[in-house]
């Protein structure tokens, strides 16, 4: 048996598990940055209309209502883009390291520390950040039909 073959592998398969770990390093990035930035700017933005709408029985409130649940809708879909953009490649690069591996508990060990922590950290926090823009998507829904609903009752009176 070629020895050289296995370590030239070992060492190849443990490369691939770099590329996951920077995998991971790039999703956490956009979540710790650009994501904690743009729920925040959400709850900023629906706390700033509540504030300032004077008449929630409005056109123009309801449209901005609308404008911010389109935002959630986007911003989730970016979560699961990112979760799956990491899945599939995982899922991929995954495959190589066992062929490449073979049975060398090293390279297992390595491996499932880097799907721990995209298990325990970075799908965690990706989870945590699509259902707070859930919960205030769900919040200006329920205060748009709280609007929308003495309307409704007053038109449809005789």
């Amino acid at each position: 048996m070629d020895t050289t073959n296995i370590s030239g592998n070992v060492k190849q398969a443990m490369e691939i598990i770099a590329e996951i770990n920077d995998l991971f390093g790039e999703v956490t990035q956009w979540a710790g940055n650009e994501a904690d930035a743009a729920i925040k700017q959400l709850y900023s933005d629906w706390q700033e209309l509540m504030s300032k709408t004077e008449n929630a029985v409005s056109k123009p409130f309801l449209e901005e209502c609308t404008k911010l649940v389109k935002r959630c809708l986007s911003f989730r879909e970016d979560i699961v883009g990112k979760s799956q953009f990491f899945a599939k490649n995982a899922k991929d690069k995954i495959s190589s390291i066992n062929k490449l591996a073979g049975d060398d508990k090293n390279v297992k060990s390595v491996l499932e520390d880097v799907l721990k922590l995209w298990n325990d950290f970075g799908q965690s926090r990706l989870e945590f950040l699509f259902e707070k823009a859930e919960e205030l998507e769900s919040s200006i829904r329920d205060i748009m039909e709280e609007v929308v609903r003495p309307v409704e009752t007053i038109t449809e009176t005789p």
